[in-house]
């Protein structure tokens, strides 16, 4: 979870980085929820459908 400041805003990065330093998923929220973290797993596992490790050929 990354807080930047935007003008008089706060936004919330959250980043689902799978120990390959690559950017799998990303949500950007006003609010540092739950919500935030289940936008980004749902993205990651759109993004990353065989959890096998395997690439994909």
């Amino acid at each position: 979870m990354t807080q930047y400041r935007v003008g008089d805003e706060k936004l919330f990065l959250s980043i689902k980085d799978l120990c390959s330093k690559d950017i799998i998923a990303y949500h950007i929220s006003k609010r540092n929820d739950n919500e935030l973290v289940l936008e980004t797993f749902k993205a990651a596992f759109e993004a990353q459908k065989d959890v096998t490790g395997k690439m994909p050929v």
